[in-house]
């Protein structure tokens, strides 16, 4: 699942892409391993303002329950993730994602994680090692609280 992630954490030299992977999974987190290390090779391309959290890479968002949080990572029985590509509430990045350029070079990125994952198993790419964060979805922010931009 292709995303763009807000809101926008600190200020970054490198683009920040996070991928959420399925707990327990090996395969969804090699998956998430070698779309980390293809977008962000790729997207560092650009100069642009990047953000990225502190804990930017390939991760597990848990529940209180120590559930996946998100049902699309939670409920495919086959490897699956949750690819964040860049921030929408960053103007920067925004700006940038609005062309063809990004575009282009974040499909062939994706598209080139997905053939390099499914022709060399021994692919297990990069951005590992941050503990998973939990998502307590009573603390989430309502409807209320979110501000129309358009």
């Amino acid at each position: 699942s292709i995303h763009h992630n807000a809101p926008t954490p600190g200020a970054s030299v490198l683009p920040g892409p996070e991928v959420f992977v399925q707990t327990g999974s090996a395969e969804s987190q090699r998956l998430g391993g070698v779309i980390w290390e293809h977008l962000r090779a790729r997207l560092a391309v650009f100069d642009v303002a990047w953000s990225a959290a502190p804990d930017a890479g390939v991760l597990l968002v848990q529940n209180t329950d120590g559930d996946d949080a998100y049902g699309m990572i939670r409920r495919p029985v086959v490897p699956a993730v949750l690819a964040e590509l860049a921030y929408l509430s960053n103007p920067a990045e925004a700006e940038l994602l609005a062309t063809d350029a990004y575009v282009a070079v974040a499909g062939a990125a994706m598209a080139d994680a997905i053939d390099t994952y499914l022709s060399d198993p021994d692919a297990k790419g990069d951005g590992y090692g941050n503990p998973p964060r939990v998502f307590d979805p009573q603390r989430a922010p309502g409807t209320n609280d979110c501000e129309d931009v358009l």
